[in-house]
């Protein structure tokens, strides 16, 4: 895509006019793009919520996540804090699960 200083309008390498909107990223996003939202989005959410559930093996996982001894070093400190932050603010819930999997993924 070509653009020229100070324009709003820009070219595809087909010569094809394409617009090059700048701004609040927000305001741009409600007022020129439709909103999709719904049963597909619906979908994801089910499919995330069986996906993760924090108990006995979360807690394992997360012991060794944040604590020193028993990871033996192999977990970086920002990992084993940031980790230790998200439990204390947002709790023992599915989100939580999940970002305790990842980070020992």
């Amino acid at each position: 895509m070509i653009v020229s200083a100070g324009s709003d309008r820009a070219f595809s390498a087909q010569g094809r006019a394409r617009t090059l909107s700048y701004g609040d990223d927000l305001d741009i996003l409600r007022r020129y793009i439709p909103d999709e939202s719904g049963s597909e989005s619906d979908t994801q959410l089910v499919a995330f919520e069986g996906a993760s559930h924090w108990g006995a093996d979360t807690e394992r996982v997360y012991d060794c996540l944040t604590n020193a001894s028993r990871h033996e070093g192999r977990v970086p400190d920002n990992v084993s804090t940031i980790t230790a932050a998200l439990r204390h603010d947002i709790g023992e819930n599915q989100m939580m699960a999940y970002l305790v999997e990842m980070a020992a993924a």
